[in-house]
């Protein structure tokens, strides 16, 4: 089966939204499609995460513009206790110890026709997973694309009960500081 793209700028910027990017990030399954015309919640997987701290890129795809916000979530299985995302977290990323770090970098091709009015953010429903940062936020036209990082951050680890913090460094595009 052969496939044709249509490859542009790649000498620059070969995350550029085209086919190229989209089939990269479908073939490793980094691909998260977002429509913010309504608000929604869209479970990360603990895959995507590990497969974003090892190097891969998360591609984020807005498929509507719209003033809403989309949820990535880290939540628990269905009556799992509180711990258990942190405990899952930490042993996925290998952070062994109080301060060990992941860095998860994601990135937006967005549309020029889109503005982006909505925002982008991580939460979780476990209490063990503190902070819901934001990934990308009130993005413009002329700057239509952008990347963003997510830091998972060891903050206590067995034997103590395990639970992490969750930060990001916003879209350097973004309208809040």
């Amino acid at each position: 089966m052969s496939q044709e793209f249509e490859v542009l700028n790649t000498v620059n910027d070969i995350t550029n939204a085209g086919p190229v990017a989209q089939e990269i990030a479908l073939h490793k399954g980094a691909l998260i499609t977002v429509d913010l015309s309504v608000a929604s919640f869209l479970p990360l997987s603990f895959g995507m995460l590990k497969q974003a701290a090892l190097g891969t890129t998360v591609i984020m795809n807005v498929t509507n513009d719209g003033d809403k916000t989309a949820f990535l979530t880290l939540n628990k299985k269905a009556s799992a206790a509180n711990g258990t995302v942190a405990r899952a977290l930490e042993e996925e990323l290998l952070l062994k110890r109080v301060g060990d770090k992941a860095l998860c970098h994601f990135y937006l091709p967005i549309s020029p026709a889109l503005s982006m009015d909505g925002a982008i953010r991580v939460s979780s429903d476990d209490t063990s997973v503190t902070g819901t940062p934001i990934l990308f936020q009130g993005m413009v036209v002329e700057k239509g694309r952008g990347e963003a990082v997510l830091e998972i951050e060891a903050t206590a680890v067995p034997p103590n009960a395990p639970t992490v913090l969750i930060t990001s460094a916003e879209n350097a595009h973004s309208t809040f500081p």
